[in-house]
């Protein structure tokens, strides 16, 4: 998040602490519809703090989609935002994609998806049922098929795709390479 964003988002979230009294906004929308009701912030606002809002507003909306917006209170919205790269995606002016991808070491691995494939660790673990998976990035992904010692084909539990998993040299030092199929 830029200076400017920041900038923008403190503008909206100081705004929505001083209505959180008199506003009972029931979704994201009917508060996008309150704030820019408001006249004196209107005149306020610079060409580039209205992508900043609509990047916001559409956070918002996304997350209440979800059923992971806690609430619609400032305090609960910066702590989120500052830790959302849902949100930094789309203030880098990328789509909302329509399924969360799959976690690399605990947060959203957008820059697999948006290219396909990317550098990573991988290993053989037992999952709880005890059946063995392919633990990549601190995460366990389902084997669906083991070519060989060095090659897999998995799938991320809850998402739809597959993905291969390979070394393109089988020694223990070389990265794995992970790349989707579908």
């Amino acid at each position: 998040m830029t200076s400017e964003e920041r900038k923008t988002l403190d503008f909206f979230l100081k705004w929505l602490q001083k209505k959180e009294n008199s506003l009972a906004p029931s979704s994201g929308d009917s508060l996008r519809t309150e704030f820019f009701a408001d006249s004196n912030i209107v005149k306020l606002l610079q060409s580039e703090d209205y992508r900043v809002l609509d990047c916001v507003f559409k956070w918002i909306k996304v997350r209440e989609e979800a059923g992971k917006l806690a609430s619609l209170k400032a305090a609960d919205l910066e702590d989120d935002a500052l830790h959302s790269s849902l949100l930094e995606r789309l203030f880098r002016g990328k789509e909302v994609l329509l399924e969360a991808p799959p976690l690399n070491r605990g947060y959203p691995w957008h820059t697999l998806i948006d290219n396909g494939r990317s550098v990573c660790t991988a290993h053989e673990a037992k999952g709880e049922d005890g059946t063995v998976k392919l633990k990549i990035e601190d995460h366990l992904w389902d084997i669906t098929e083991k070519v060989s010692e060095y090659e897999y084909v998995v799938e991320f539990p809850g998402h739809s795709g597959t993905y291969r998993v390979k070394k393109s040299t089988p020694s223990k030092l070389s990265p794995w390479e992970i790349a989707r199929e579908n």
